[in-house]
C-alpha cells in the first residue's frame, strides 16, 4: 500500500485543505483498491452515501467532482487514466504518449465496488488485459472537486505548471520507490 498527500492547486477557497489518497495493488492477482479521504470545509458539498457494484460509462467526468488515477509501465510512454465520480460513473482513457489517446481502447479494470461517504471514496477492481509487476509500475493520483458555488478545485501531489495538468509526467512516481516501499511494509 502507498499513501499520497494531495494538495489543492489554489489554497484560497478550496473545499478542503488537503486529501489523502491510498493505493493498494496485489501484483499476483492484479487486484487493486483506491481510496481518497479528506476533512471537509463548509464549501465542499456533502456527498451522498452510496455503495454500488454497477458502473456506467460517462466521458468528461473532470468537468465536475471526480477522482483520477493514472498508471503506466515505467518502460513505456503509454499510460492509462481512470476517472470516476461519487455517483458510479467512470471512464478509462488509454494514451500512447503524452495526451495522445489510442483509437480503440482495450483496457478493462473489472470495476467491483464503489463506496462513498461524506469524507471518503473507495473503489476496487483488477487489471485485465495489461498485467503489471512491482518493478515496472508507476502511478499518480489526483482529484477534481466542485464546490458549492460550482468552482472546480484541482488536487495533486505536486503542481508544476501555471495551470493544473494531471498528465504531467513529473507527477508519476515509481511503485518501488522508497516512500512506496516503506508504506507497503
Amino acid at each position: 500500500m502507498t499513501q499520497v498527500s494531495l494538495i489543492p492547486f489554489e489554497h484560497r477557497g478550496a473545499p478542503c485543505s488537503a486529501m489523502t489518497a491510498t493505493l493498494e495493488v496485489d501484483f499476483k492477482s492484479q487486484a487493486w483498491k483506491l481510496n481518497f479521504s479528506w476533512n471537509r470545509e463548509p464549501t465542499m458539498p456533502r456527498l451522498e452515501s452510496l455503495t454500488c457494484s454497477k458502473f456506467k460509462i460517462k466521458p468528461q467526468l473532470w468537468e465536475a467532482t471526480c477522482f483520477e488515477w493514472f498508471w503506466k509501465k515505467k518502460s513505456t510512454n503509454a499510460y492509462y487514466e481512470l476517472n470516476f465520480d461519487p455517483n458510479g460513473h467512470y471512464f478509462i482513457h488509454e494514451f500512447i504518449d503524452y495526451r495522445k489517446p489510442v483509437d480503440h481502447q482495450k483496457i478493462d479494470l473489472n470495476l467491483r465496488l464503489l463506496k462513498v461517504s461524506d469524507d471518503f471514496v473507495t473503489i476496487t477492481g483488477e487489471f485485465q488485459e495489461v498485467k503489471f509487476n512491482e518493478d515496472d509500475f508507476s502511478f499518480h493520483l489526483c482529484a477534481v472537486i466542485e464546490d458549492s458555488e460550482n468552482h472546480l478545485h484541482y488536487f495533486a501531489s505536486h503542481h508544476f505548471e501555471e495551470t493544473p495538468n494531471f498528465h504531467d509526467r513529473r507527477l508519476f512516481q515509481d511503485w518501488s520507490n522508497e516512500s512506496c516501499s516503506e508504506a507497503k511494509r
